[in-house]
């Protein structure tokens, strides 16, 4: 029998310690490195995709008239107006309009913010932003609402039509808001009626406005 001095035998093992210690600890760190690369390149993915996420909220977008007209603000179509100058919001519904969205506020508070906005009824127009399924579109919204009388049935044809428009049918739909008839909103390469012409012409003042935004959000 073969015997090992009892210092040798210490050492031996001590030696495979320090062996097994050190195989462990560099497979230890490795796999750990590795799962902190996927880790990081998740948390990039997520900041990525939420910054993506977040510009298109921030995102003007400025569209033709037939785009809107058909795709994005058809009749019956609710939006939130946002008035660009003093940041307050509304709520309207495009009721109407073939050359452009002839609209109405949904709630007697929506019209009292309109009111705000512009001062009063009146006929001037202002850049604004239309918050609708999410998105922003660029637009142009005059504050007279014309062509309705509130406590008359829609369609119906009857005197004293708001805005000076007299005797006629009646364009008011959205009942008890405070507001009689119909105000304008435009887009790019939207028009008037014709206003008595033969033929319908865009109106030089809401294409201003538009671009007016076009300079800030483009």
């Amino acid at each position: 029998m073969i015997h090992f001095p009892r210092s040798k035998i210490l050492i031996s093992c001590l030696a495979l310690f320090l062996i097994v210690s050190f195989i462990h600890g560099y497979l230890y760190k490795n796999i750990n490195e590795e799962k902190s690369d996927k880790s990081f390149e998740a948390v990039e993915n997520v900041s990525a995709e939420m910054y993506v996420e977040e510009n298109q909220v921030d995102k003007v977008e400025f569209l033709s008239w037939n785009e809107v007209d058909k795709y994005i603000f058809p009749r019956s179509t609710n939006a939130e107006v946002e008035d660009i100058s003093t940041g307050k919001r509304f709520n309207i519904i495009r009721t109407m309009g073939d050359n452009h969205a002839d609209c109405e506020t949904v709630a007697e508070e929506d019209t009292r913010i309109m009111r705000e906005v512009f001062g009063g009824f009146n006929w001037s127009k202002r850049p604004v932003i239309l918050h609708i399924g999410g998105r922003r579109y660029a637009a142009s919204m005059a504050g007279m609402p014309h062509a309705g009388v509130d406590d008359a049935p829609a369609f119906a044809v009857t005197g004293g039509l708001s805005g000076g428009y007299g005797y006629g049918q009646n364009l008011d739909t959205i009942k008890n808001n405070d507001m009689d008839g119909v105000f304008d909103v435009h887009f790019i390469n939207s028009k008037r009626h014709m206003d008595g012409a033969i033929t319908a012409t865009e109106d030089v003042e809401h294409q201003k406005n538009i671009e007016y935004l076009r300079n800030i959000y483009e």
